[in-house]
């Protein structure tokens, strides 16, 4: 992970049930390697988002190929 912004939106209390989310939203090339583009999100157990955003993830190679990529 070499970046994340997010954006607190709601609250979230001690003893929430918290699931984080991530979209590959792209993919691009970074030199030898190439970095996801991702949408990130946290959701409480009643479904209300607590924070949103986006990270960016390197890894080495090439992106993933065929149907669906």
């Amino acid at each position: 992970l070499v970046e994340l912004t997010f954006r607190n939106v709601k609250p979230a209390y001690p003893g929430d049930t918290l699931t984080a989310r991530a979209e590959v939203t792209g993919v691009r090339p970074s030199g030898t390697e190439h970095e996801a583009l991702l949408a990130v999100s946290i959701s409480r157990a009643d479904g209300e988002q607590t924070c949103t955003g986006t990270a960016v993830a390197r890894f080495p190679g090439h992106p993933p190929t065929g149907p669906g990529r």
